[in-house]
């Protein structure tokens, strides 16, 4: 992972100037969370991060077997289709909790697509909308949730593959069941929160859905990456899952938001919106921008 970030903050005067100078904390607070940040690094720098799906060297010992491993995605793959979604996706775990909404499944072949960095409160806005459509959210961070491994410091990277199969599904595995493609199969209304950077990405995954005759929506959750960062340092300390600083104010950075300006006007679109989420505690979040018929617009109307 260290290669797809540039910024070293694995030293104290690194993290520290990077919290005081980038992310304007006050000193105070940045000289207890520099060490927190300059640990994390150091760890992340030291780990085999050997992916789960391909490697049996991070696997844990009850869930080790190659056979083993298929039994466990469908597993999670059952959990998720069959139940519900929590109220704090810090609670999903295998066993408990699920991408179905909180509201009767709805099949008007609905796909809204949802944009943003890290921490900038995707998820927030996905649950909204997900239960005012009566939608499965496809989200690998629930299925990643779910996978044993997952509890380590830095589980989320080396769970990061199987997580996929098991929400978008993967060549070579055509033969695993997994979320988005049940839903097409089934015509369920879909919420794919994404980080989405990538506007080919993004076309890519428009596209297959036309054909598959839904209408794609597009929304972006806009939070500047001085900002994500903050929320997402906060986490850290709250939950101890480590998103390196970093990749999301150097690697993600400004990528998402311009994605969306790039591939906004395309015609293809059923609508696309935006969103602030500055004050989303405060306030929830405020509507920037959006077209007729709009999921964020179709929202605020019903008072959600």
């Amino acid at each position: 992972m260290s290669n797809n970030y540039a910024r070293p903050l694995n030293d104290n005067d690194l993290a520290f100037n990077f919290l005081t100078e980038v992310l304007d904390l006050q000193e105070s607070e940045a000289d207890e969370l520099s060490q927190h940040v300059m640990k994390a690094e150091r760890l992340l720098e030291g780990m085999k991060l050997k992916s789960t799906l391909e490697s049996m060297e991070n696997r844990r010992p009850l869930y080790k077997s190659n056979e083993k491993r298929v039994n466990l995605r469908r597993q999670i793959f059952d959990e998720l289709i069959n139940y519900e979604r929590l109220d704090d996706d810090e609670k999903i775990m295998l066993g408990k909790g699920g991408a179905k909404p909180n509201t009767p499944l709805q099949t008007d072949r609905e796909a809204i697509i949802v944009t943003g960095l890290p921490a900038s409160g995707k998820s927030s806005i996905a649950s909204k909308l997900a239960d005012f459509f009566g939608a499965y959210v496809i989200d690998s961070d629930f299925a990643k949730r779910k996978i044993p491994e997952f509890g380590h410091e830095f589980g989320a990277s080396i769970v990061h593959e199987e997580s996929s199969l098991v929400t978008f599904g993967l060549s070579g595995y055509e033969d695993e069941y997994n979320i988005y493609e049940f839903c097409i199969a089934k015509g369920y209304n879909m919420i794919i929160p994404k980080i989405g950077g990538n506007c080919s990405s993004l076309r890519e995954i428009r596209d297959t859905l036309i054909g598959k005759e839904y209408k794609v929506h597009l929304v972006l959750v806009s939070l500047d990456r001085q900002e994500s960062c903050k929320r997402a340092l906060y986490r850290y300390i709250n939950t101890k899952r480590y998103v390196p600083l970093g990749l999301i104010f150097d690697g993600y950075g400004n990528e998402p938001i311009l994605a969306y300006y790039r591939v906004r006007d395309d015609e293809k679109w059923s609508s696309v919106g935006k969103l602030s989420t500055l004050f989303l505690k405060e306030k929830g979040p405020e509507i920037m921008y959006s077209t007729q018929n709009s999921p964020v617009e179709r929202l605020q109307k019903r008072g959600a």
